[in-house]
């Protein structure tokens, strides 16, 4: 699923955070035509997923690993 939110701080930026990642086993290997309808958009992406087996996924389309305590 996407989540889209608009955030102002001085300016209006529109981010979406991609989760409920749920996809049969036998069709996991076609899981980035999900993200690529929407990564042409001009939005800032979150993905906020405790899934290890995502990484690979986020990583090929160079997600940045941002760390906050």
């Amino acid at each position: 699923g996407t989540l889209y939110s608009k955030k102002t701080n001085n300016i209006q930026v529109l981010t979406c955070n991609i989760h409920s990642w749920i996809v049969d086993k036998k069709f996991r290997i076609n899981s980035f035509y999900l993200l690529s309808s929407i990564l042409s958009k001009d939005v800032i992406f979150t993905a906020f997923t405790p899934v290890k087996s995502l990484i690979g996924l986020l990583n090929k389309f160079n997600f940045t690993k941002k760390t906050y305590y």
